[in-house]
């Protein structure tokens, strides 16, 4: 029998849910199967999975071993396997992941033709457990894009390895150099290490990629929840043995770091800057706490990178401010950078906006003009922070465009460039030089707009709250301006046949409804002012099939869902927000004050209050105290049960075993709890379940008790459920905030406030302190949580102390007035 082509080494644990489809599109493979040899070494696992495979090593046409040993993890699993691989070329394939059938085929064509290839890399499909049937593409997607090819890293420098499931290995440089997997390196990066030093041993750097065969990898359910993020191995182990590791092997085999390692090592560190900068944080309380040891090591790291090469890299998307923390804002020295970039520059404004990035104990930027300080109209002190420490600052202002400005730091004038939003260009490939010419693809489809059209929507407010719902900020704006303001040409968006479409037309709006993704919508959107929305999520602002073509003055009013307690920054930046909508002169302030993170200054950030607390006020007040009989539960969603959502979508698919999570227990038991139904009887109370919209398809999974009513916002019922509320027993919900306006008492349970004031959900810990600013008493267990359901029902319908006083304190503007502060605020940011 002839030696095996390929070794496959398998590192199996706890997987039988999965192992099933690994092992059958190993089964399917075209190539010839007596070539192939099958290692996979079972690391401890407690459950079926060991089983499952030696069932299928019984019926099989594969040479198939089944290794056992204690577990140890995956590196000592794959170490195990070298061992005993005899195979020419080996790979590391997950036994919860899959390839398709020509996988083997294609590699071995491939090698057969190019026999200075010692490693080949695989194009992979990610697909998620919480989307069935949805395949995306990997980051690394742009190095297949030439088709099955070998490129050669010593010039093709923006390439590097894959991870060891990814990719082939000769095993012969393997076995010469007796290379192993880092078992120490946990909880990642034993893979890039792995692939790092093998490269840098093999006689060349001749790589092979196949685009024609993939590789599925299965980003399971369990993964989102950051546990490899949260591992404080990969702020001090990883980092230390893994890239420094690789970075002076590099060195001590070359005399100087390849430029693919160092692009290599940018791309691992880009997920780390981007962990700090999601909407969803990364790493959470970690990070911080093991700021000062992961900076002190990003320092040497960065020690080996070029800084012309950090300021061009194109390996992922790397923000301006992530590039000049990495070379200026760990170093412990003072910098300042050598230009202003300016933004916001329209033509109808009366200002331009200009950023400049600094350390913290360098000067601040003097604007001048004619030789004279200029004051600027709005400015702040951005405070940008990384790893629990302020790293740099930004100073951000709006300066009158009708004078010669300049710009001086103490090493004297200034130049001005515009907003970097790509990387310098140092030595472009024809790819890239052709997208810096030609700018952007725009959408694949040019909207027909016609004369009607631009007469009937020109200058044009375009209002909406979410794409398939309404009852918001935008629809009580959107009747404001019907009723009061009959020269502001007013449409609202919304899904054509969901029910508030249907409410609205029955209310009498049908002329001047949109049905979103409609062409009518599509033609009104081009010709619009004004976009003026309660949501800024992606389909809102910058819908996909639009891009490109809406007015360049086009401004977006952000009027909010709620008002703001946590950091929502790293979210809310990146949108070009011209008016921002606040309530709250704390979450004002925590937004346009200086050292906090957001950019939004006094010229975006109107404290008006939220266009439906007037909708609310005016509810409140036609509703008898006799009538307010609710017990309002109204818990938020959790970023870790929710799926992803599509490009330019807002629905979200549910979570089928919600019930079995930490959300569904807890809150399962507390709508199922005697002591709660006992309250409800005897205070005459219903008790409501008010979800919010991401947990709307998941219901259906939780065991609801019957006498609990549910609620939904579907219905355009919400105001009236608030007024109706006697008591709200929330979490984090923002809708604490509509009580709080009414005075209705509140009580938050939040028995995962580690998790989600921690940085695991949308956000991070903001301004807000419940213990200190909260309108109701927080609890973390069921049993206090029922207690003080029961405490805030016997004082009676006013709130208790100190929350009644916290309530009149929070909200300056409770006068039904909101609409028209917002108007006000809108034709005031247009004189400007």
């Amino acid at each position: 029998m002839s030696a095996p082509l390929f070794t496959v080494a398998s590192a199996l644990y706890n997987v039988e849910a999965y192992v099933g489809d690994y092992l059958a599109s190993l089964d399917a493979q075209t190539f010839d199967h007596g070539l192939i040899e099958i290692l996979v070494v079972d690391d401890g696992s407690t459950d079926d999975s060991a089983q499952i495979v030696r069932r299928w090593a019984d019926r099989t046409d594969f040479s198939v071993r089944v290794l056992t040993k204690a577990n140890g993890g995956q590196a000592s699993a794959r170490n195990l396997a070298l061992e005993h691989a005899t195979g020419a070329w080996v790979t590391f394939i997950d036994p919860d992941d899959r390839v398709s059938e020509n996988y083997f085929a294609d590699v071995a064509h491939l090698v057969g033709k190019n026999v200075d290839v010692h490693l080949v890399n695989m194009d992979i499909r990610v697909v998620n457990e919480l989307e069935p049937g949805v395949e995306r593409v990997h980051p690394r997607r742009a190095m297949f894009r030439r088709g099955n090819h070998v490129s050669n890293l010593d010039r093709a420098v923006e390439r590097f390895p894959g991870s060891a499931p990814t990719s082939f290995f000769r095993r012969s440089v393997i076995e010469e150099h007796g290379l192993r997997f880092n078992e120490h390196l946990r909880p990642n990066f034993e893979d890039g290490d792995f692939a790092c030093r093998f490269l840098l041993l093999a006689p060349t750097r001749r790589v092979g990629y196949i685009d024609s065969a993939k590789y599925y990898y299965l980003k399971r359910r369990s993964s989102t929840l950051g546990s490899m993020t949260s591992h404080p191995g990969r702020f001090t182990v990883v980092p230390e043995l893994g890239y420094l590791g690789c970075l002076e092997f590099a060195r001590e085999r070359f005399g100087h770091v390849p430029m693919w390692v160092q692009h290599m090592i940018l791309y691992e560190l880009w997920w780390y800057f981007n962990g700090e900068s999601t909407r969803v944080r990364l790493g959470g309380d970690t990070a911080s706490e093991l700021g000062p040891q992961f900076v002190e090591l990003l320092r040497r790291i960065a020690g080996f990178l070029d800084p012309a090469l950090v300021d061009s890299t194109t390996i992922r998307a790397w923000d301006r401010t992530w590039v000049a923390v990495l070379l200026h804002g760990i170093d412990g020295g003072t910098w300042s950078a050598d230009h202003v970039e300016y933004d916001r520059l329209r033509e109808d404004s009366k200002l331009v906006r200009v950023r400049h990035l600094r350390t913290p104990d360098a000067p601040a930027p003097v604007f001048r003009t004619s030789g004279a300080p200029v004051i600027p109209t709005h400015r702040k002190t951005r405070s940008v922070e990384f790893w629990g420490a302020t790293r740099l600052v930004e100073e951000i202002a709006w300066l009158p465009r009708n004078k010669w400005l300049s710009v001086e730091t103490e090493a004297g004038p200034i130049e001005w460039r515009p907003l970097r939003t790509r990387p310098v260009l140092r030595h472009p490939t024809p790819g890239q030089l052709k997208r810096v010419l030609h700018g952007p693809k725009p959408a694949s489809e040019p909207v027909r707009v016609t004369r009607r059209d631009r007469s009937r929507f020109a200058d044009a407010w375009i209002l909406c709250d979410r794409v398939h719902d309404a009852d918001d900020s935008g629809e009580a704006l959107f009747k404001h301006l019907r009723r009061n303001h009959g020269d502001i040409n007013a449409w609202f968006a919304i899904e054509k046949d969901s029910p508030d479409w249907h409410r609205l037309k029955k209310e009498g709006h049908g002329s001047r409804l949109l049905a979103h993704g409609s062409e009518r919508w599509s033609a009104a959107m081009t010709q619009a002012s004004h976009l003026v929305s309660s949501h800024a999520d992606q389909a809102i602002h910058d819908p996909p099939s639009l891009r490109g073509q809406l007015r360049e003055d086009l401004r977006f009013v952000f009027l909010q869902h709620g008002v703001i307690k946590d950091d929502l920054s790293d979210w809310l930046n990146p949108k070009a927000i011209d008016l921002f909508v606040t309530s709250t002169p704390d979450e004002h302030e925590s937004i346009v004050g200086d050292g906090s993170r957001y950019v939004f200054t006094t010229r975006e950030a109107r404290l008006t209050g939220l266009p439906r607390f007037d909708v609310l006020r005016a509810e409140a007040e036609r509703t008898p105290d006799r009538d307010r009989d609710l017990i309002l539960v109204a818990p938020t969603w959790r970023s870790w049960l929710a799926a992803p959502l599509a490009s330019g979508e807002q629905r979200r698919g549910p979570t089928t075993d919600i019930a079995e999570t930490e959300f569904g227990r807890e809150w399962g038991a507390f709508l199922r709890s005697p002591e709660l139904s006992a309250l409800a009887r005897k205070h005459h109370a219903t008790i409501a379940l008010l979800a919010h919209p991401n947990l709307a398809a998941s219901l259906d999974y939780l065991d609801i008790p019957a006498e609990v009513q549910v609620l939904s916002f579907d219905d355009a019922a919400a105001k009236r459920h608030f007024a109706r509320t006697r008591l709200l027993v929330t979490d984090y919900s923002s809708m604490a905030f509509n009580a709080a306006y009414l005075n209705r008492p509140v009580v938050y349970f939040q028995f995962d406030r580690e998790a989600m004031l921690g940085g695991a959900h949308v956000g991070r810990r903001g301004y807000f302190e419940y213990d200190a600013l909260g309108v109701g008493p927080a609890t973390t267990t069921l049993a206090e949580t029922v207690d003080a359901v029961g405490a805030a029902l016997e004082h009676g319908l006013e709130p208790a102390q100190p929350y009644l006083d916290r309530m009149a304190k929070m909200f300056p503007h409770r006068d039904g007035r909101c609409c028209e502060r917002v108007i006000d605020a809108i034709r005031d940011l247009d004189r400007s």
